[in-house]
């Protein structure tokens, strides 16, 4: 009887030798194929932040991120260098972005952005002057799409500005241009209309 039990103690005890080592085994087998995805997971995201850095370098547009809630304004250094500063001058504060927005533009700004807030509007597109560095103001086209909660506040606008005061002075010079050509005509049916008048009068006493 002490035989028997003795065999079956070593038994019993082989038997959790061999099943420990093969559970050992298989959750060493687990953790290497979740040590390889994750090294997997985290060179595609490596990837993922390299492409999207180097998008953002070349990009002529300066991308922003904002985010009512938290009353921050993320951005690329695009959109600081638009203004002649960089990342770290602007800070991450709406209200300093606001700071820099025209007086005169300031209450359209601001409308436009409250109407796209309530509406859930496709799209977000602002036209403003905003101070460069160097005390001038650029013309900036602003757009975005808006992510919205289930109680409708706007919980994120991400965007680019796109610096178009070329495009607003080549407008300018135009508009100019038609002022001084509508003046032009103005100038020459006055100048025109006398003559006219004399040879009327003429052609009446010739007939």
């Amino acid at each position: 009887l002490a035989d028997e039990q003795q065999r079956s103690y070593f038994l019993t005890l082989f038997l959790g030798a061999t099943f420990a080592m093969g559970a050992l085994l298989v959750a060493n087998l687990v953790i290497i194929r979740i040590t390889a995805k994750v090294k997997a997971t985290e060179s595609q995201l490596h990837d993922f932040r390299e492409t999207y850095r180097q998008l953002l370098e070349n990009l002529n547009d300066g991308v922003y991120d904002f985010l009512p809630m938290a009353g921050r304004l993320e951005h690329s250094e695009t959109y600081a260098s638009m203004l002649g500063y960089k990342a770290q001058e602007l800070g991450n504060d709406v209200e300093s972005a606001k700071a820099l927005i025209h007086p005169d533009d300031f209450e359209k700004a601001m409308q436009v952005f409250d109407e796209y807030r309530a509406s859930h509007s496709p799209r977000y597109s602002n036209i403003f002057r905003m101070r460069h560095k160097d005390g001038s103001w650029r013309w900036i086209l602003s757009r975005g799409i808006g992510t919205w909660d289930n109680k409708g506040n706007l919980v994120r606008l991400l965007g680019v500005h796109t610096d178009i005061s070329e495009q607003k002075r080549h407008e300018e010079e135009l508009r100019q241009l038609n002022q001084d050509l509508e003046g032009f005509i103005y100038i020459v049916s006055h100048d025109l209309r006398a003559p006219l008048v004399n040879l009327k009068g003429f052609a009446s006493e010739v007939q």
